[in-house]
């Protein structure tokens, strides 16, 4: 039997495209206040990508979130149990 990468909260797969990902993100307004701006947003990606708690290179071991989405949002922080990398 094939090992596969499933959420074992939802049984669907962990693995999201990164087309999905792209249009999650942009579907989030330009204007809305709590959005930060390209360079922060590149430096938490940045952070991130180089986080060894980063799964499938999309995803925070520590929340299940998608990186490239809560990195957009000026009130979240990630949420490392040593502290934030951004």
């Amino acid at each position: 039997m094939a090992h596969v990468n499933e959420c074992k909260g939802c049984n669907q797969t962990v693995m999201v495209p990164e087309e999905a990902i792209e249009k999650m993100v942009d579907s989030i307004p330009q204007d809305q206040v709590n959005r930060v701006n390209e360079p922060t947003y590149e430096k938490r990606i940045r952070a991130c990508y180089h986080c060894s708690s980063l799964l499938y290179k999309t995803t925070c071991k520590h929340c299940g979130c998608l990186v490239k989405y809560k990195a957009k949002f000026a009130d979240k922080e990630c949420p490392h149990p040593q502290g934030s990398r951004w």
